[in-house]
C-alpha cells in the first residue's frame, strides 16, 4: 500500500515536472565525491528480458518493470538487470537512479537499448556509480514511449548464503530545486522504488560497508500518534534543536549546518509490533553523505514507541547555494511471508546557503 500511495502521489507531480531537451543518461561521482558536483557521462550490460507483469503502472505518471521474476544467483560474477521505463508527461522529465540493497547503495552501470531483446544498444555502458541520472524528453513522455536499460553490479560485500533484494530505486524530478528566496513546490519530487528480484548469494564477501551503530532515543507520546500511520519505518530531517519540521533552512557559509536525522515507528498502546531492523542514510544533493561517525549508513533497531535520533553537521563550504537533503531508510523484513524490504524517503529539507 505505501508503495501504491507513492505512485498515486507521482500521478499528481509529474504534471509539473520540467527539465531539458534531449534523451540523456549521465552518471555523477561515487558517493565520497563533493557533494556540490554532479558530473555527466553514461553508460550497463544485459541478458534476456522478461516482459511479464511484474511492473507496476500508471495512466499519466510513471510505470517500470524488472525483467527477472525468478531468484537470481550471485557466484562470483557481475550480475544483470533488466529494466524496462515509461513516462506519460506533458514536458520534459528529470530522473535520477540509485540501486538499493538491504540499505546500502551499490555502485553499478547502465546501458541503454533499442527494445526489449536487448539486443542493440544505444549507449555505451556508462562507468560504474553510485548514481545516475536520466532525462526523458517531451516526445518520449507525450508518446509514453517505452525505453530500456540494462543495470550491471556485483555484489560481493554480503554474506554466503544470504538472500537479498537488489532494488533499482528512481527519483523523479530529482534536479527539482526552488528559487532563492522563494517558496517550495513541496509535491515536486518523490523518490521510490517496486518490490526487487531475489539475489541469492553464492560466495564468500570481499568487502563489508563500514555502518555506524551509535544514536539517541526519546519516547514517543500519544500526541505523537498519526492516524495513518502503520508499521512501516518513518524518516524526517529536522534543524537540530527544532522538532518542527521545515522545507527550508538558511546557513552561513563556512558555518557547520546542525541537523538531526530521526527516524521512528508507529505508535500504539494497544498492537504489537516486531523490532524493525533499518538502514538509514543521508542523501545531499542526490548523493549519500558520511554524516554517522564517517560512514555513510546507520543501522538502528526500531522498536515500536520510539524515536530514534543522530545529530550530524554538514559542512556549507561543500554546499551549492541551493541544496536538498533527504533520509533513505531502508526497513529490513526479510521474512518468507514477507520477503521485500520496506523503503521509507523523508520529505525533502531545502538548504540555502548565504554568503
Amino acid at each position: 500500500m505505501k508503495r501504491i500511495s507513492a505512485f498515486i502521489l507521482l500521478l499528481v507531480i509529474l504534471m509539473f515536472c520540467g527539465c531539458s531537451d534531449d534523451n540523456i543518461i549521465s552518471s555523477s561521482g561515487k558517493s565520497n565525491s563533493s557533494i556540490a558536483d554532479i558530473s555527466s557521462d553514461l553508460q550497463s550490460t544485459v541478458s534476456d528480458y522478461d516482459t511479464k507483469n511484474n511492473g507496476v503502472s500508471m495512466s499519466g505518471g510513471f510505470n517500470y518493470s524488472y525483467s527477472e521474476t525468478t531468484p537470481i544467483e550471485y557466484n562470483g560474477e557481475d550480475i544483470v538487470m533488466h529494466v524496462r521505463m515509461n513516462i506519460s508527461n506533458s514536458t520534459d522529465t528529470d530522473m535520477g537512479v540509485y540501486l538499493n540493497v538491504r540499505g546500502y547503495f551499490l555502485p553499478f552501470s547502465m546501458q541503454e537499448y533499442s527494445d526489449e531483446n536487448f539486443k542493440e544498444p544505444l549507449s555505451d555502458e556508462s562507468k560504474s556509480e553510485i548514481y545516475h541520472q536520466l532525462n526523458f524528453n517531451r516526445a518520449c513522455c507525450e508518446e509514453n514511449k517505452n525505453r530500456y536499460f540494462s543495470v550491471k553490479f556485483n555484489p560481493d560485500m554480503f554474506e554466503k548464503g544470504s538472500v537479498v533484494y537488489p532494488d533499482v530505486v528512481c527519483s523523479v524530478n530529482n534536479t527539482y530545486l526552488p528559487e532563492i528566496d522563494g517558496s517550495v513546490n513541496i509535491s515536486a519530487s518523490n523518490i521510490f522504488g517496486i518490490y526487487p528480484p531475489t539475489l541469492k548469494i553464492n560466495c564468500d564477501a570481499k568487502q563489508k560497508y563500514k555502518t555506524c551503530k551509535k544514536y539517541d532515543t526519546k519516547p514517543m507520546m500519544s500526541q505523537n500518534a498519526d492516524e495513518y500511520e502503520n508499521e512501516n519505518v518513518k524518516a524526517e530531517i529536522l534543524k537540530k534543536g527544532d522538532e518542527s519540521f521545515q522545507y527550508l533552512v538558511k546557513a552561513k557559509k563556512g558555518e557547520p549546518l546542525k541537523l538531526t536525522a530521526r527516524v521512528h515507528n508507529v505508535y500504539s498502546e494497544y498492537l504489537k509490533y516486531d523490532t524493525q531492523k533499518t538502514v538509514i542514510c543521508v542523501l545531499v544533493n542526490d548523493k549519500p553523505y558520511a554524516v554517522f561517525d564517517g560512514s555513510e549508513y546507520l543501522e538502528i533497531d526500531v522498536e515500536q514507541n520510539t524515536y530514534y535520533t543522530y545529530d550530524f553537521e554538514l559542512d556549507s563550504n561543500d554546499l551549492n547555494e541551493m541544496n536538498k537533503v533527504q533520509i533513505y531508510a531502508c526497513q529490513l523484513k526479510g521474512t518468507e511471508q514477507n520477503p521485500y524490504n520496506t523503503i521509507a524517503i523523508s520529505t525533502p529539507l531545502y538548504v540555502q546557503v548565504e554568503e
